[in-house]
């Protein structure tokens, strides 16, 4: 992923990690969505990427605990599922979202 490409995802999610807010140079792209073998194109759309850091993302995949949580979080989801229509919760505000295919997010409130 190229730098300014990466750029809009820190400013979409407010340069920190979903997962522990940390704003370093630890953050990486994560497909909520895996791309499987080879990498799915269709799978690098703005909605199906967030950032975390590396230690969480290392977490999604050596942990069944933690991964988990991420699935419950939707920071991971199923390969058949939608990306703009599943919630992502960015624990640093206690917010969950809904993510678009534009670069931008948008709350989600719940009564």
């Amino acid at each position: 992923m190229k730098p300014a490409e990466f750029r809009k995802y820190l400013d979409r999610d407010g340069g920190e990690c979903y997962h522990c807010g940390t704003n370093d140079a630890t953050l990486i792209p994560q497909h909520r969505a895996g791309r499987g073998m080879g990498g799915v194109k269709s799978r690098n759309r703005p909605s199906n990427i967030i950032t975390l850091c590396s230690y969480a993302n290392g977490l999604m995949e050596s942990d069944a605990k933690f991964a988990e949580l991420a699935r419950n979080r939707g920071w991971k989801i199923e390969s058949w599922q939608d990306p703009t229509s599943v919630v992502v919760f960015h624990a640093p505000t206690a917010q969950w979202w809904l993510l678009n295919d534009e670069y931008k997010r948008y709350p989600l409130f719940i009564d």
